[in-house]
Order: C-alpha cells, then structure tokens, then sequence
C-alpha cells in the first residue's frame, strides 16, 4: 500500500508539472492573439490619419495622382509593424496555420496603405489616441533582480515540485532500501532503475519542449525537464550512498569514483538541460566526500577531485552563459583548500601545487579562458583577485598556527607562492585600475606578518634581506606593468608601495638586529641606485621617485645618526632638494621639501625639551651651537638658492630660517642663566619667564612672517599659531605674579644683583616686549573683540609688568634678604617709592604732551596725583623735623614746576597746531 502511496504522489507531481506547462503556452498564446489586436488598433489610427491629410490636399495630376505617395502616416505604419511583429519571441512556437496569418496581415494592411488616396474625409474616432508622457523620476530596481523575482513569479511551481520530486525519489529510495523485502543487490537494483527511468523521462520532455538542443542556461520552462532530470539524478546518489553505507556492496573508493562520475555527469548536462542540472551537480560534486568520508587521509586525492569538480563547473558555467554559478565555484572550492591546509600533516608540498592551480581556476581561467584567449565570464559582484587573496590570507594563518614548517626552505616556498600570486593578475589582458596595487599590497603584508616574525631564531638576516629584495623587484616590475596614465592608485603604489617595505625592513633591523643594520642599509642603498635609474629613463617618474629616494636616506639618516650630526644631514638634504628643484632636476611637489623643512624645524625646536638629545661628545656650552648654527647656515645658503632661481620656496625657508634663529637666542640665554638647556626641567620663575619672552618673540616673528606670506592658506596658519602663543603668554604672566611673586614667596631676594636678576625677566623684559610690540603692531588680533579695547589692554598688562618690576627693584634694592610684604618697609624704601611716582608722573607727562596723547598724559597726572597724596597723608607720618620741611618745599616746588612746563608745552603745541592751519 505504501509503495502504490508513493508512486501515486510521484505521478501526480509529474502531472502537475505537465499540466503547468500546457498552462503556459496557452497563455503565451492568448498574449499574442493581443498584440495581433493591437497591432490591428494601431493600423487603424494611421490609416485615418492618411485620410484626412489627403482630403486637404490640392488636387493633382492623374500622372501625379497614380504614382505612390509616401507619407507620414505610411512611416508610422511602417513603425507599428516594426514594433508588433519586427521582434517575434523566440520561445513562442506557433502553430503552421497561425504564422501564415500573422506575416499575411502586414502585407495586407501595406496594400491598402498604397491604393489611391480617399476622397471623402473619414470621421475621425471619437477617442483619441493616448499621448505619451514624461513619467517622473523613480528609484529603478537592478535590472537582474527585477529578472529574477520575475523568473520566480512564473516558475514558482515548477521549482516547488522539482523540489518535492527530489525529496520523493531520496524517500523512495531509502523506502525501497529498507522496506523492499529482497536482497540488497535487488533493492539497489531497483532503485537505481526507478531513477534512470525518471532520467528518462526528463530527457523525453526536453526532447518535446526543445527539439533535442540545448538550452544554454535559459530560464523558464526548461526547468521543467531539468528539476525532473534533478530528482532522477538524486535518486542515483541515494542509491550509491545507501549500496556503501548500509549494504557494503561497494568499496569507498569505488563509491566515491561512481558519485563523483554522477556530480561530473551532472555538471555536464547542465550544458543541456539548463542551469537547475549545473546547480545540482556542483552541490553534489563539493559534498559527494562528506558523505562516504572515511578518514584514511588522501588528501591529495581528494584535492585532485575537489580541482576537477571545479574545472569542470567553470567549464559548465562559461558554456551555459550561468556567470553567478562562478561564486559556487569559488565558494566551494576555497572550503576545500582551507579545510585541506587545515588537515594536512605536511602541508608544504600540498600548497606547491594545489594553491596555483586554484587561482588558475578562480582567478585566470574566468577572465582569460583556459588558454588565455577567452573572454571574460561578466559575473556581479566578483573580482579576479579574490582568490589571490583569500588562498594568501590561508597562507598566512597557517604559518601563524604552526602548519607550516619554519625554516628556510618553507620561507623560500612561501615567497614563491606569494610570487605566482602576486603575477597572476598581470596574465589578464583587462584588468581594474586597482587590482594590481590592492594586492600587491595586501600580499606585502602577508609576507612581512609570516616572514619578519621568524628573525633571529628560524632565518638569519642575510636570508631576509634577500627575501625583500626578491620581492621589492618582483612587486616594482608588477605595479610598472600595471601602471596606467590614468590610473593614480597604481601609479602612487609604484612610487611608494615597494619603497614602504625596504624602509620597514630597516626599522625593524634596528629594533631586533642593530648590529646588522649595515645588511639592510645595503639593499637600500641598492633600491636607492634602482630607483634613480628608473627615475632617469622614465621622465614621468622623475619627480616622485626622486622624493622616494630622500625617503629612504631620511630613514637611514635617522637610524644610523642623532644628535648635532642628523641635523645637518637633515638640513644637507633640505639643500639637495631646493638645489634640484632650482635646476629642475627635477621639480619635486612643493610638499616635499616643506616636509623635510617642518621636519627640520621639529627637530630643533623640542631639542630643549628632549635630555637625551643633549648626551653627545661635545662639550655643554658647545651643544646648542653645534646643533642649531650648521643647520641655520645651510637653511640661509638654501634658502639664497631659492631667491635666485625666484622659487616660492625662498619665502617658507626665509620664515624657518628666523624661527631657528629665535630658537637658537632662547635656548642659549637660557643655559646662559641657568647653565641649562632644557627649560622644562623646573618649574621656576626663571623658566616661567623663559616661556613668556618665548612665546612673545615668536608670535612678534611669526607676525612678521604672516605680514611676508603669499598663501591665504598658511596666513590663516600663522595667525591661529600667533594667537595661541599669546593665550600662552596670559597664561605665563598669571603664573608668574601669582605663583612666583616676591611678596609672597621667595622666588627672588635682597642679595641678588639690583636690575641684573630675575625680575627684569619675569616683569621688565616681558613688559618692555609688549609695549613695543603693540606700539609696532605686531601682535594678532582677537575675533569679536575691538582693536582699540584690545590695544589699550595691552598697553595696560605692559606697562602694569614695568611697574610691577619698578617697585620689585627698589624694594629688592632696599631689602637686604627675602622680599616678602611680612619683612616690613624701611623709611628709605618708602620715600623712594615716592620720588618714583613723581618721576614716573613728570616723564608720562612730558611724554604725552610731545606725543599729542592725551590718555598718557592723565596717566601722567594721576601718577603725579598719587604722590602728592602718598606724601600729604603717609610720609609726613615717617618725617620730623628738617626732613618734614624739606620734603613739602621740595614737593611744592617740583609740582610748581612741572605746573610751569606743562602750560608753556601747552603753548607751543597750540601755536604749532594754529600755524600748520
């Protein structure tokens, strides 16, 4: 009873799907029927509208009249032809009564076209025909996903009862396996008839639906004889599955060969009955060794099949015109190797020869042929060096995860696969702009991750070195093929890409093997050589390459020197380059020599930040002359050799030219105070001070470099760098009056020198630089604040500094040990803080009257003011005697004086100012 079940379902599946079909033609059937209507409509409106053109034309001739008249309508007759029947369908089969029909119809409707033209105009239909309009813009759909959804929509029953077929058959087979009451030779026997008997019946629809050809990978009702050719085939596998497994009737090796001529068979028929038999037989063909695994370890067996089932997929695949099963190629064969590298004891030989020749089928084979001569397989979304990558990322993680022996030959075996990777792109006659560099570089750092790590304990140096040479030359002349005009990645990898792997070998030297460095500056000194040949005989490279081979004598520089000795030859090469670009051998890119300029001006400003930089063979007072003079002299020589040969080069070296010099002057008075060159070793009111003249006079020279540049861009530079030096300064003058202050602490003392010691750095110095700097305009400017408020705050912190450092001085002068408010004033200190203020009145006075100013002569007065009260109300209380009498006669008669001179200037300024009117 179940097996009568089983065959009734399997019967009703087979109907289902011709009935289906049926359904189809007439359908396609009924659709023409419509366009023939249509077509008819369409006639219809061209003839009426020849109708009336002709009734409103002037009579003619009979001669004229008899010939045939080609109008517009007859061309939009001739259109709608075109568009009803120019493109016949060539799935459509009709029948031999309906094609006569269908070419008679045209014919017929040109004769009436051509007979003589109406007399009578024709009433015109009461409906006019639609006009066409411009739809309005919409996101478009991918046009294969619109092909698939609709290829789905058709033929979703078609699938759903292949599908179900091939869950049948596998069912029917294991029912016969297990419930058939024979033995296993019949039970197998018979199951493999029932699917060579639904093979069968495949091939007989293919027969009736295409003539006996092939399909070449259509969709549609192909799938028909296809999904039943599937589940016959499907029964053939279950039938030798369960022969090995269950009954032993066959070896795992001669099972094995049976599946594996069924998945091959299968692949091939694809090429017959459509993409449906490809599918099947590559699944089957990438599982057939799962399913009869027995663990005895032929690797290299299995790795030959695996390679087989592929080639003949992308065979299948190219033959089928089926680009997306090129994925299913790829995907199952990359499983394949990285499960095999993974169970492979002895990997090395294996990846010898498997890896080739995966990326011979991956990556050559679908762009190339197999000869490589064929065209290219237009699969979306893949790329030809997916497969270099991938099987170099397996290379990589095996050597990381020990599968990979470590030793010389193993590094020799792993550099030649990277190198039959690193050239198989170049076998392609088109190729993308970036496949070559993206690769390349992705299989440099490959090789440096599984090679640079065995230095020292499993290859030597020397090994290494040869390593990168080997692949530097291969990597150059591969991104020189690659390279295009147009193509900037491939060019930019050719100027750099090799070179970044020559310098990473030496930095890598010096940090494991320093005793050895001299190996790798060797092979640079041979790139450098190359790459100066190359830069002679290819004009366009000249330029870039050039910049490649400072790179790397930056680089040697740098590990090689320090001290005194790298900046010169930093300065040297700064030379070298403005000499090249003034000879024009050849013009480098403007930002090279500013970088190795910026580089230089780096270097020399964090020299008094940086003790160890200061450890040299010379002696202490020598190191900031030895470090900053010879790079300031070769920098005046460059930058002489810039203004003669009129490089816009000339103005960025004349600003670092004055920027050293500033850093000289600072680094060298300060040692010359603190017997220091590093300014940060305390936190004093010496080095406090220090950083506020510092930060002034920088912003003072780089006022002066902004007033001298061209570049809107670097003005912009300079005046965000100028105010942040000035936020600098504040924050300097608040440390120091508040932190360093002599009332309070003990930064300074009475038995200092007078006016020579450190408050005419932390006050007088400073001052006298802001005052003069803001008389001279050469500090910036602050966004939403006023130039004027701005100014005459300035003017204020200065002069509040100067006088600051005035009473600091006398009270230091007086003083004879600490200068803190708690120690008291003696009478002398105290009267001298008065003949200061009317000093300093009489002289802002006079000042200000010569200048015009008047704000500095009421600053003048109030000083004067000031004093006059001082005396009135606190020294008449420290004086007796003479010294009261002659402190008001001398008070009186200065302020009678001062009275005096202040009317006649008064005067004279009134009558100059009348005069000049």
């Amino acid at each position: 009873m179940e097996e009568l079940l089983i065959l009734l379902v399997l019967g009703l599946a087979v109907l289902a799907i011709l009935a289906y079909s049926e359904a189809k033609q007439l359908a396609k059937r009924v659709n023409l029927i419509a366009a023939q209507n249509k077509y008819l409509y369409q006639r219809l409106e061209a003839l009426s509208g020849s109708a009336q053109d002709a009734s409103s034309t002037v009579p003619q001739s009979p001669q004229a009249a008899s010939a045939p008249v080609t109008t517009a309508a007859d061309v939009a007759v001739d259109q709608a032809d075109t568009q009803a029947w120019g493109k016949p369908s060539a799935s459509n089969k009709l029948t031999a009564t309906a094609e006569p029909v269908a070419s008679a119809q045209p014919a017929a409707m040109t004769a009436m076209a051509s007979a003589e033209p109406v007399r009578t105009a024709p009433v015109r239909p009461s409906t006019p025909a639609p006009r066409p309009h411009k739809s309005a813009a919409v996101r478009t759909t991918p046009q294969w996903q619109t092909y698939l959804l609709q290829h789905f929509k058709d033929n979703w029953l078609v699938w759903c009862g292949g599908l179900a077929l091939v869950f049948g058959l596998g069912y029917l087979v294991q029912f016969i396996a297990h419930r058939v009451n024979t033995t296993p030779t019949t039970r197998i026997g018979i199951a493999l008839v029932i699917s060579v008997i639904i093979v069968g019946v495949g091939e007989w629809l293919h027969r009736k639906f295409n003539n006996g050809q092939a399909v070449t990978g259509k969709l549609g009702k192909d799938y028909i004889p296809a999904a039943i050719v599937a589940a016959g085939t499907t029964g053939v596998y279950a039938s030798l599955v369960f022969a090995t497994v269950s009954y032993q009737l066959l070896s795992t090796s001669m099972a094995m060969l049976f599946i594996a001529a069924t998945a091959l068979l299968s692949l091939v028929a694809g090429i017959r009955y459509g993409s449906l038999m490809a599918v099947l037989g590559l699944v089957g063909g990438y599982l057939a060794p799962l399913w009869l695994s027995s663990g005895s370890g032929a690797y290299f067996t299995l790795a030959c099949y695996v390679s087989a089932v592929s080639a003949v997929g992308v065979y299948v695949l190219k033959r089928c015109q089926l680009p997306w099963l090129l994925w299913g190629v790829f995907i199952g064969q990359m499983l394949w190797m990285a499960a095999i590298t993974v169970l492979v004891s002895n990997v090395l030989w294996w990846l010898l020869i498997f890896y080739p020749v995966s990326a011979y089928l991956l990556s050559t084979v679908p762009v190339q042929g197999w000869l490589l001569r064929g065209s290219a397989i237009a699969c979306r979304g893949y790329q030809s060096y997916f497969a270099p990558a991938l099987l170099s990322l397996m290379l990589l993680l095996s050597s990381n995860m020990q599968l990979l022996p470590s030793h010389n030959f193993s590094s020799a075996t792993m550099l030649l696969l990277l190198a039959l990777l690193l050239w198989q792109p170049m076998l392609q006659r088109q190729r993308h702009g970036y496949h070559a560099p993206a690769l390349a570089a992705w299989l440099t750092v490959v090789l440096m991750s599984s090679q640079f790590s065995l230095l020292g304990y499993v290859i030597s140096l020397p090994l290494l070195v040869a390593i990168v040479a080997v692949w530097w030359l291969l990597t150059m002349a591969q991104a020189y093929l690659a390279n295009h005009q147009d193509n900037k990645l491939s060019y930019w990898w050719l100027v750099a890409g090799p070179q970044l792997l020559v310098a990473t070998l030496l930095i890598y030297t010096d940090d494991q093997l320093p005793q050895q460095l001299w190996l790798s500056s060797l092979l640079s000194a041979g790139v450098v050589g190359l790459l100066a040949l190359l830069a002679l005989k290819v004009p366009r490279l000249r330029a870039d390459l050039s910049a490649a081979i400072h790179v790397l004598l930056l680089v040697n520089a740098v590990l090689w020197f320090d001290g005194p000795t790298f900046g010169l030859l930093l300065a040297l090469q700064v030379l070298l380059i403005v000499w090249q670009t003034a000879k024009q051998l050849p013009v480098m890119h403007e930002l090279v020599p500013k970088a190795f300029v910026s580089l230089l001006l780096l270097r020399l400003t964090l020299f008094p930040f940086m003790p160890e930089w200061h450890a040299v063979d010379w002696p202490q007072w020598s190191i900031a002359l030895v470090t900053c003079l010879p790079p300031l002299l070769v920098l005046a020589v460059a930058m002489r050799l810039a203004q003669q040969a009129k490089l816009a080069l000339a103005d960025w070296l004349e600003g670092a030219l004055i920027h050293i010099a500033a850093i000289f002057l600072f680094i060298e008075s300060h040692y010359l105070v603190t017997g220091s060159y590093l300014v940060f070793s305390d936190i004093d009111l010496i080095s406090s001070s220090f950083w506020l003249i510092e930060a002034l006079g920088l912003c003072i020279v780089y006022g002066y470099r902004q007033q001298r540049c061209q570049h809107i861009a670097m003005q912009k530079f300079y005046l965000g760098y100028r105010q942040l030096l000035q936020f600098a300064a504040a924050c300097c003058v608040v440390l120091i009056n508040m932190q360093f202050m002599p009332l309070w602490s003990d930064s300074v003392t009475g038995a200092a020198w007078p006016v020579i010691n450190p408050l005419a750095l932390g006050w007088l110095i400073p001052g006298a630089l802001l005052l003069v700097a803001t008389q001279r305009q050469w500090l910036p400017s602050l966004p939403s604040v006023d130039e004027q408020q701005l100014k005459l705050t300035r003017y204020a912190i200065g002069g509040a500094l100067v006088a600051i450092w005035l009473v600091l001085s006398i009270r230091q002068f007086w003083q004879p040990g600490s200068l803190m408010v708690e120690m008291g004033t003696t009478m002398a200190e105290w009267l001298t803080y008065s003949v200061t203020l009317i000093l300093a009145g009489c002289a802002l006075t006079f000042g200000g009257i010569r200048l015009q100013q008047v704000l500095t002569q009421k600053l003048g007065l109030a000083l004067l003011g000031v004093a006059a009260l001082k005396v009135f109300l606190s020294d008449i209380g420290h004086l007796d005697g003479v010294w009261r009498v002659v402190s008001f006669l001398g008070l009186g008669l200065a302020l009678i004086g001062i009275g005096r001179l202040f009317q006649v200037l008064k005067q004279r300024q009134q009558a100059s100012v009348e005069s000049s009117d």
